[in-house]
């Protein structure tokens, strides 16, 4: 054979390989990573063509294969006449290629059919070439040529015929879609998907169509099954969804380029820029995944060679001590060493990292306004939290995932070398399929583990409902039937955890049988190079000891991948979060409040709840306008609803006015900084919260500053300090319990305006101070109270109209308006809604007694 006929053949065998795999990984890699979805181009073909193409790429393959097991019986058969190197390396990475293809084909459900037809043509060609470069037709024939040559132009058939019967596809539906009545005459503002045949996405002068809360892009058929599905699931998964659909939009609108950048504000508070302790243990991580990539390789080394030392040195007496030393010392002190610095590394950087992410949520929540946390719950925030600052997933895909990558990057690369191409091919194929059981296995076991999920929620939550609610229980004599629900539910997760991890252990063994297969042809593809003579026994001990540490990379590549996907969801949510701003924040140049004689002016204000944009917008209060003259007290009454308590949240600026200002001392709210304002003020709420810490502790919550003889005196004045003293022997050390269950809720109220009287503040906000107080105790309250509001200017929202009677003003609110304005006995004397308020309360007090 001539020298341009080898050069031929090896160029051919290595090219085209590589060009298949680049033509289906690197450059859609490429395109997906910088090229926004939308502007992708998508070619339609339809299902019945595509089912017909589907077809080409496995067979295709299968020739291959059937080439590959062709080359290796003929060399079992014909000692004196071995196929060319470069044919072999051919026909085993030509399999690999089109198994990657085929795989990628089975999956894809709107495949980018020219690349395909490129692959097509290009096999073609490359036959052709590699068939008219070895010649066959130009010496006799024997049976092995005849059947290499009609597998080789079985090939040629299929591959030539797949790129006629898909370009003619591609250019039928290309006329069909720019026909008239197609899109040049259609309305661009009515065009839909409906409307475009064949098309995923916008075209350009088409305006897009999106509907992120229903099918998204789904048919009606599978929106409806999504629909019945959605009706099924929790909140939990329901946002779940909801995140994915995010993240897809996003994704669609930026590529995956532009979507992992999104991600690149985690950084600075994953990577210790400024920590230098935290550096040193990444020096270290980064050193110890080096050393165990080295190690991974040289330990099954160092065993081959024992084995050679051993054959060597057999019947002589001699021990190869060094071989073994140098096998131990790899083996223990190396490996053991790397293992737990490693381990070290990890849980430092991830604790680092988890910090950072955990203090930089939680100061973004709490900056947060009102109207973000009245709008979400409080578990779906915490939920975002706890999942997306869990981040450590980056430091996975880059000292964990890489390293697997690398480990199998290398073994292929060694196991060529060292033996030829088939066992690398083998090895890589192993990887490939093993990875496509993990994936899909991966899509059954989801569903089956959300359920699992939902049920054990399910379970917990029977759980907590019966054990938290023990006394309406036990009053209606219902602990059978609490009994057989949560049997019920218990069952239920018990099955559904029985199912997934039937599944589960189905998807672990089938990969597992996968390695075994590529384990089992390895070893006969060394043993047979033993018996041939072309490899030593120390040969097949290493590849049954390298084979047990690559396949580890091979079990888990698949699973990280998977994981790594669902961390980005997860990391989506804590995204979004981050990305919420707050409504209230201090406007640039806002200066610190300066109270002075603490006069408050309320002028034309007006309130609407509901952002900006919004059309219909709930309006809740109208051209409010009063003075509070320094130390008086302003008292808001009302039916419920008339926008007594959003005053008193304009006043602390929870939210913004929509019409008019609130000045106090003629300094705008809006002009000065949140701090100030809210130093100056002090609330009881009507519903007091508090923590579960000591009485002390949640006294001092209002003012870090204050002395126990402090908390001691304003617990007096709220006529608290005695109860305290006699309830518990540990005094004001004794722990209130969660959401202060172990107080009354008349002593949580005192409480709460002890705190206040703690606090001191110039301006004084009582929400229903009184309302679960008993009529001895407020007497005792009110005069608390009124020396609370000496010198200080007090707003009070009351229903007993009775707790208010010395405030210097009554605003009394209906419908978000003040319809009256005066003094108790000013107000009386009107006859107005005041007056019959005040009738109403009296009779029923009156009723009451009698």
């Amino acid at each position: 054979m001539e020298p341009t006929t080898d050069s031929v053949l090896d160029a051919n065998s290595i090219a085209y390989p590589l060009a298949l795999i680049a033509l289906f990984t690197a450059i859609p890699f490429t395109r997906a990573l910088f090229s926004r979805k939308s502007r992708l181009p998508t070619h339609a073909v339809t299902e019945a063509q595509q089912r017909r193409l589907r077809w080409s790429p496995p067979l295709i393959a299968l020739t291959f294969m059937a080439e590959a097991t062709l080359y290796h019986v003929q060399s079992r058969f014909e000692k004196n006449d071995l196929p060319p190197p470069s044919a072999i390396r051919f026909v085993l990475g030509s399999s690999l290629g089109w198994s990657l293809i085929s795989i990628l084909l089975l999956e894809s459900k709107k495949p980018a059919w020219p690349s395909y037809i490129i692959a097509w043509i290009l096999t073609a060609s490359c036959n052709v070439a590699q068939l008219v470069a070895g010649s066959p037709l130009k010496s006799a024939l024997n049976r092995w040529d005849t059947t290499h040559l009609a597998i080789q132009l079985l090939r040629i058939l299929i591959a030539a015929g797949a790129a006629m019967y898909a370009t003619a596809a591609l250019k039928r539906s290309s006329t069909h879609n720019n026909s008239p009545g197609d899109e040049e005459t259609q309305s661009l503002l009515n065009a839909s998907p409906a409307s475009l045949p064949g098309q995923t996405s916008a075209s350009y002068g088409v305006a897009p169509y999106r509907d992120n809360d229903s099918n998204n892009g789904k048919d009606d058929n599978d929106n409806d099954g999504q629909d019945s599905d959605d009706e099924e699931m929790n909140d939990d998964d329901k946002e779940e969804q909801r995140m994915k659909r995010l993240s897809q939009q996003r994704l669609a609108e930026s590529g995956w380029f532009g979507y992992l950048r999104g991600f690149m504000i985690f950084l600075p508070h994953l990577i210790p820029y400024k920590d230098r302790f935290t550096q040193l243990w990444l020096l270290v991580l980064i050193v110890c995944t080096c050393v165990d990539r080295v190690t991974t390789l040289l330990i099954p080394l160092q065993l081959a060679n024992i084995i050679d030392a051993l054959t060597a040195y057999q019947g002589t007496g001699h021990v190869p001590l060094k071989e073994l030393a140098l096998y131990f010392i790899l083996n223990l002190p190396v490996r053991l060493a790397v293992q737990i610095l490693d381990s070290c590394a990890r849980t430092r950087i991830s604790q680092f990292s988890k910090y950072q992410l955990n203090s930089l949520a939680f100061s973004h929540v709490m900056s947060l306004s009102m109207d973000y946390h009245t709008s979400r719950s409080t578990g779906k925030v915490i939920t975002a939290i706890e999942q997306g600052t869990d981040l450590t997933f980056i430091l996975d895909i880059v000292l964990g995932l890489g390293p697997r990558m690398v480990d199998l990057l290398i073994a292929a690369v060694y196991l060529t070398k060292r033996f030829d191409a088939s066992t690398g091919v083998v090895m890589l194929m192993a990887t490939v399929i093993n990875a496509y059981v993990t994936t899909k296995g991966n899509k059954f076991t989801s569903a089956v583990q959300r359920k699992y999920v939902n049920n054990d929620q399910e379970e917990n939550k029977v759980l907590y409902d019966a054990i938290s609610n023990w006394y309406t229980v036990e009053i209606h004599n219902q602990a059978k039937r609490e009994h057989e629900r949560y049997n019920s539910a218990v069952m239920k997760a018990l099955l559904s955890m029985r199912r997934w991890s039937d599944l589960s252990e189905i998807v672990f063994s089938t990969q597992e049988v996968v390695l075994e297969i590529g384990y089992i042809i390895v070893c006969y593809m060394i043993a047979t190079r033993v018996a041939d003579g072309h490899s030593t026994v120390s040969s097949f001990v290493f590849i049954t000891s390298y084979w047990s540490v690559i396949s580890w990379p091979i079990m888990s590549l698949a699973h990280q991948l998977h994981s790594t996907a669902s961390q980005l969801v997860k990391a989506e949510w804590l995204y979004q979060l981050l990305l919420t701003k707050p409504s209230i924040q201090d406007k640039p140049g806002a200066r610190p409040l300066q109270i002075n004689n603490c006069e408050i002016e309320f002028k034309n204000v007006g309130f609407a709840y509901g952002p900006e944009q919004q059309k219909q917008r709930r309006q809740i209060l109208h051209n409010i306008s009063f003075t509070a003259a320094p130390g008086q007290t302003i008292a808001l009454v009302g039916e419920t609803g008339s926008g007594k308590s959003t005053i008193l949240k304009l006043l602390y600026r929870f939210y913004d006015v929509t019409e008019g200002s609130i000045t106090i001392d003629g300094q705008d709210l809006r002009d000065v900084t949140l701090s100030s304002l809210r130093d100056s003020l002090g609330a009881v709420p009507q519903d007091p919260s508090v923590f579960d810490q000591t009485i002390m502790e949640n006294l001092l919550y209002a003012r870090p500053g204050a002395t126990e003889a402090d908390v001691v005196d304003a617990c007096r004045r709220a006529c608290i300090h005695d109860h305290i003293m006699t309830a518990s022997p540990e005094g004001y050390r004794a722990r209130i319990g969660e959401r202060g269950v172990r107080l009354s809720g008349g002593e949580l109220q005192r409480l709460a305006i002890a705190r206040v009287l703690v606090r001191r503040p110039r301006i004084v906000v009582l929400d229903e101070a009184t309302s679960a107080v008993d009529s001895a105790t407020e007497a005792s309250v009110q005069r608390a109270v009124q020396t609370l509001g000496e010198g200080r200017t007090v707003f009070t929202v009351a229903h007993r109209l009775s707790t208010v009677v010395g405030a210097h003003r009554i605003l009394v609110l209906h419908m978000g308006e003040v319809v009256e304005s005066g003094t108790h006995r000013e107000l009386l004397e009107k006859g107005g809604r005041y007056a019959n308020l005040w009738r109403i309360q009296t009779a029923a007090n009156n009723d009451g007694l009698l």
